[in-house]
């Protein structure tokens, strides 16, 4: 029986009977063979690229030594070969695991391929990668396929622990990726290409993330949503953090933060624990509104109250929207038309909230301070020296509208209050609240009455101008007036004459004082 070949290897068979004396060799063969198959390494220098029809051939030879037959095999030239190598191995019908190096210079691949050649069967290895290819043995159709493409496992370290750079290299078509370790600078770093790093994206030591590598370029974090992007960058030539909607930087952006650690907002801010709250706190230790109209809104044009709340240690302030009342409040706690301190509507602004206490509006000032004020317990506004209503009052206004000057008064120009009081069934009041300048033309006899004067304490005198009718009218004076000598003067008779006189009182009108000022002045 003559000896036959394993399929994979080309290990020798030697037949019942045959090879008596010398199995021994072919035995020793299949050793070595064997051996080559197990842990065998080779350089297989390629003398030109070949073709797909025309590859280099990678044999595994029945019954002897060959190259196909090594489990690490690398790929070497003596130069640049001038385009793709390829590479077949045979026989075709061989399952095989091989572990490869491409070598070339140049920069060239290898194409390795087993049946007949398609694109679809081979396997490309990249210059200067290793890579571990499965060959099915498929025949005419057999295929090249890497092992560890969907390599599971339990645990992996890259690198010994000696001092140099470890990594993870993503080949691309285009463009390769990283994930390294940066021995020197003990950082674990993801960048672009194949060094570790160089043109570094994400940089991770300690308790630190940095993206980018401080090189003149936008970096960014982008969040992929499914309807919407958000992104997350440095706007590298305005040097401004910017985070805004979609993914390039510096377009829609929402909140924009420069160098001064100024922030910008775009659009309105809404704060609160969740889309729909109402509630929420901004904390800040300065904010300031920028551009040529920068505008603050508090509200949503809802019907309720809206407020600001300077939140102190031991008392609350607030300036609220009164919405049902449409009023701007400025008041005490946080509660909007609760203590009201001032109240501003249309052309009004009310100072206090009509309590039972005082209010007032004071004037600062360096030296000395002033004030202008409701003292509520005597019903008067006041405006007085210092800041304590009631305390050294300069003017002192009542609810009869009367005026009281506690000090000197002292004015360029003093004008008096002109009435003309008429008389009516031969009476005529002088209603002493309504001024100080009297006219009045008889038109019948008439008898005087002096009506509201100051209270007692309250010096006030007035003047009357009598003219005479065309007939002599007589006058009758108030009992109470009291004239020189105890005679009352007997007023001119004259057609148009004019009589002026002077009456003064300081009891209340208890007693007036009557003058004659001057008689038939016409």
């Amino acid at each position: 029986m003559s000896s036959t070949y394993t399929t994979n290897l080309g290990i020798e068979k030697i037949g019942t009977g045959e090879q008596s004396g010398t199995w021994g060799g072919t035995t020793n063969t299949n050793w070595d063979m064997m051996d080559e198959a197990v842990n065998g390494i080779i350089s297989v220098t390629l003398s030109s690229a070949g073709s797909s029809g025309s590859p280099t051939a990678l044999p595994i030879t029945d019954g002897a030594s060959s190259n196909g037959r090594n489990k690490f095999i690398e790929f070497a030239d003596g130069g640049d070969l001038g385009g793709t190598a390829y590479v077949q191995l045979t026989p075709n019908d061989a399952e095989k695991i091989v572990f490869f190096r491409n070598s070339l210079a140049g920069s060239r691949s290898v194409i390795v391929f087993q049946g007949n050649y398609s694109a679809s069967n081979d396997f490309e290895i990249p210059n200067g990668k290793d890579v571990v290819l499965k060959f099915n043995g498929g025949g005419t159709g057999a295929t090249v396929t890497q092992v560890f493409v969907d390599l599971n496992l339990g645990g992996l370290t890259v690198g010994s622990g000696a001092a140099a750079d470890t990594k993870i290299v993503y080949d691309g078509n285009a463009k390769d990726f990283y994930v390294g370790l940066d021995d020197s600078a003990d950082k674990l770093v993801v960048g672009e290409g194949s060094t570790v790093g160089t043109n570094a994206i994400l940089t991770l030591d300690d308790d630190s993330v940095t993206v980018g590598d401080g090189a003149a370029v936008d970096t960014k974090v982008v969040f992929d949503g499914n309807a919407q992007d958000y992104y997350i960058g440095l706007d590298d030539s305005a040097d401004d953090l910017v985070i805004g909607l979609g993914s390039t930087v510096g377009t829609t952006p929402a909140i924009e933060i420069d160098e001064n650690q100024d922030i910008k907002f775009a659009q309105s801010i809404g704060v609160g624990q969740a889309a729909s709250s109402t509630t929420g706190d901004i904390v800040a230790q300065t904010m300031a509104l920028k551009g040529t109209t920068p505008t603050l809104t508090i509200g949503d044009a809802g019907a309720e109250d809206t407020k600001i709340v300077f939140d102190g240690n031991a008392k609350d302030f607030y300036i609220g929207l009164d919405d049902s009342a449409d009023k701007l409040v400025i008041g005490e706690g946080s509660t909007v038309g609760t203590n009201s301190i001032l109240t501003i509507t249309d052309d009004t602004v009310t100072l206090g909230d009509a309590a039972a206490t005082d209010s007032k509006l004071v004037f600062d000032g360096n030296a000395q301070d002033f004030y202008i004020a409701l003292d509520d317990s005597a019903d008067d506004l006041l405006i007085g020296v210092g800041s304590t209503v009631g305390t050294t009052p300069a003017i002192s206004i009542d609810e009869n509208q009367d005026v009281v000057a506690n000090q000197e008064f002292r004015a360029v120009s003093y004008n008096e209050t002109y009435v003309a009081p008429t008389s009516s069934s031969n009476a005529t009041t002088i209603a002493c609240e309504s001024g100080n300048y009297f006219k009045h033309t008889l038109t019948e006899n008439t008898t005087f009455t002096f009506s509201n004067p100051p209270s007692s304490g309250t010096g006030f005198s007035f003047i009357l101008h009598l003219i005479q009718d065309s007939s002599a009218r007589t006058v009758t004076w108030p009992g109470a007036v009291d004239w020189a000598g105890g005679t009352a003067p007997t007023i001119s008779t004259g057609s148009g004459d004019d009589d002026f006189f002077v009456f003064a009182t300081s009891d209340g009108g208890t007693i007036w004082y009557g003058f004659t000022a001057g008689q038939a002045m016409a």
